[in-house]
Parts: C-alpha cells; structure tokens; sequence
C-alpha cells in the first residue's frame, strides 16, 4: 500500500470517527438539556436519570478513546512533517509557535468532521420522540456552545501529545535523517492501542445496555398487574428507615396507617406528601401513622430531600423494590390507607377535600 492511499485512509477514518463521535455528543448533551428542563418543571424520572448517567458515562469514555485515536493519527502526521518541524526550530521559531502550530492544524483537521457530526446529531435529537428512555431531547443555542467547548477540549487532548513531542524534537538530528524507520514509526503502536481500547468500550457498553434492559423489563414485568383494590389483603412489602433498618408489612399489623407511595421529582407525589406534612405539622395527624415510601432511590437522599423541604414526615425509602413490584406502581403517587387486619380500606389517587376527611376519620390523633 502506497503512502498516499494510507494517508487517504487515515483520513477518511478519522473524518469518519469524529462525526460519529460528534453525532454522540451533540445528542447526549440535547437530552442532558431536555432532562434539566423536566427537572425545573418538576419532572423526574429515576430510570431516565440512571440511563442519562450511563449514557454520560459511555459518552466522555467514547471522548477520550477518540481523541487517542486522534492523537495517534496526528503523531504519524507530525513525524511526516518532522523535517519541517526541524527546519522552523533551526530558523528560530520558539517552542510556543511549534506548539501553536501543531494544536491550530489539530483544531482545523478536526473542525469540518466536527461540524458534520454537531449537524447531524442535531438533525437526529431533534427526531427523537420522547419514549425513548423518557427523556426529551432540547436544541437552542447552549447546545452549539456546549458542542464548541468539547470541540476545543478534543482538539487540546488530541493535540497536547504531539505538540510535546514536536518542541523535543531535535533539528540537527531530524535534518541528518533520510526517513523514518518502522520501528520509530508510531502508527503500528498507537493503533494496536486504539483498537484494544475500542473493543473494550464496545464490550462494556454492550454488557451496560443488556443489564439496562434487563432491569426496565423486570421492573415492567413486576408493575404490568393491576394495584390492589379496596377489601383486599394488602400485599407484604418492606422499606427502610432513616436508620438503615428493613421493616416489612408484618410489623405493620394491629394498626391503622396510610402508606404513600411517591417519587422524588414527581410534582403530583410532592404535593399530596405536602398535603399530608400539613396535616402532621397541625397535629391533626400522627407522624407514625404515615408510611410515606419513596421509589427507585436511596434512603439518604431521602432525608436529604426531606430535610432540606423542612417535612415532618418520617424519611423512607423502598428496598429492593418490593414495595413497587408490591403495589404494582408503574405510576405515582398512590395513597393506600390499611385497616389493623391489614385490609386496605381506601385507595386514594389525587388530593381532595374528601380525601382528607377519610384519613382524619380512620388515623384519629391520640
């Protein structure tokens, strides 16, 4: 294969690679936007959230293999031109103008493919529909500014390492040389690198994407059935307290309650549990009739959120899901207010003045 064709097909994949990962790029950060501005409005969604992160994750990671791809193209690019780089240091050009040099050509090689990959993952986010993964994608102006920003931190991280190498290099040594040996030539090594590093990004995104599958379908599969109805047994379940402790349905038994199930983000969640904190705060409920789980997070978030809301309700979180895959609660919240045998008396859905005159009549204050 002649230098030229190998020169040509380093082009063509790098070209390739970069709007691929400039597509990637500009439609993470549309949904990153499009999810900050469902939680300004008070929309959450925790598996949204979990993919996101993934999503992010798999993202910077695809940055960084790229750019080492990219540097390993633009190390082969700078010892072709070693006997330039020799000659503009013997007529006295400093070591910040062959630094300048080499990340101004990184930042030109990279802008046009950069440019194509930004259009067309705009193109792509701006057709995604808002099933997919729950999240709606948002295109504006920061979005172009966020894209320009990781451009310029791509071409620094492509370009630093060629840069260092070319203000080391020697011009009396590179003007004596005829060539470049194989063994001096970087493009064996830094490919073999690329590749491994790729495969690998591949096969643990692979394994990500079959455990996320795996779990959203689990979970619809455990929230497909109807809830349970008024006059039946409740169904045994378990959540956490604030002191890390598992307490089950069983210890429930021989008392009134109401258990709420809510998720954080969730406006309709936050306002029946505000709702109910009202009620708690003017005495006319107590703090230990109220069971109000929260879904798909962590206890100490829970109290995070409940104590920087000032709430009296009591902090808990579900475990293991059992209370969701219990209830069937593919959506929330959902108010359920159990008798001493354990028998759910009333299923209640929105907030409503008879709403509250139930729980006052069933959960009176000692």
């Amino acid at each position: 294969m002649t230098k030229a064709l190998k020169q040509f097909r380093l082009s063509i994949f790098t070209f390739i690679e970069v709007v691929f990962v400039f597509a990637v790029i500009t439609i993470v950060l549309s949904m990153n936007m499009g999810y900050a501005e469902q939680i300004r409005a008070g929309i959450k969604n925790e598996q949204s959230a979990t993919i996101l992160y993934y999503l992010n994750g798999i993202t910077i990671l695809a940055v960084f293999v790229t750019a080492l791809g990219t540097t390993g193209i633009q190390l082969i690019h700078l010892y072709r031109r070693s006997g330039e780089i020799g000659l503009r240091k013997a007529v006295g050009a400093k070591d910040s103008d062959i630094v300048a040099l080499v990340l101004k050509d990184t930042l030109l090689s990279l802008l046009i493919p950069a440019l194509c990959g930004v259009t067309l993952g705009a193109a792509l986010a701006a057709n995604l529909s808002d099933d997919v993964f729950g999240l709606n994608a948002k295109i504006d102006i920061f979005l172009i500014a966020g894209s320009a920003l990781i451009l310029l931190i791509f071409a620094f991280l492509s370009g630093i390492l060629p840069a260092a190498k070319a203000v080391q290099t020697d011009p009396a040594d590179v003007l004596r040389r005829k060539g470049i040996s194989r063994r001096e030539n970087p493009e064996r090594k830094y490919n073999i690198a690329y590749l491994l590093i790729t495969a690998a990004i591949i096969i643990g995104g692979i394994s990500i994407n079959h455990n996320l599958e795996a779990a959203y379908r689990e979970d619809m599969i455990n929230t497909a059935g109807a809830p349970p109805a008024i006059t039946q047994q409740a169904p045994a379940f378990s959540f956490e307290d604030g002191n890390g402790k598992v307490i089950s349905s069983e210890e429930l038994k021989d008392k009134n309650y109401c258990l709420l199930i809510w998720e954080e983000g969730c406006f309709p969640s936050i306002s029946l549990l505000n709702e109910l904190n009202n009620l708690i705060s003017e005495g006319r409920l107590e703090s230990d009739d109220v069971y109000a789980i929260c879904l798909d997070t962590s206890i100490k978030r829970v109290e995070e959120y409940i104590s920087a809301n000032h709430l009296s309700v009591a902090p808990y979180a579900d475990h293991k899901k059992s209370t969701k895959w219990a209830f069937n609660a593919g959506t929330t919240p959902a108010l359920y207010v159990m008798d001493k045998d354990g028998i759910i008396t009333a299923r209640i859905l929105g907030w409503s003045e008879a709403a509250k005159e139930y729980l006052l009549n069933n959960l009176p204050v000692n």
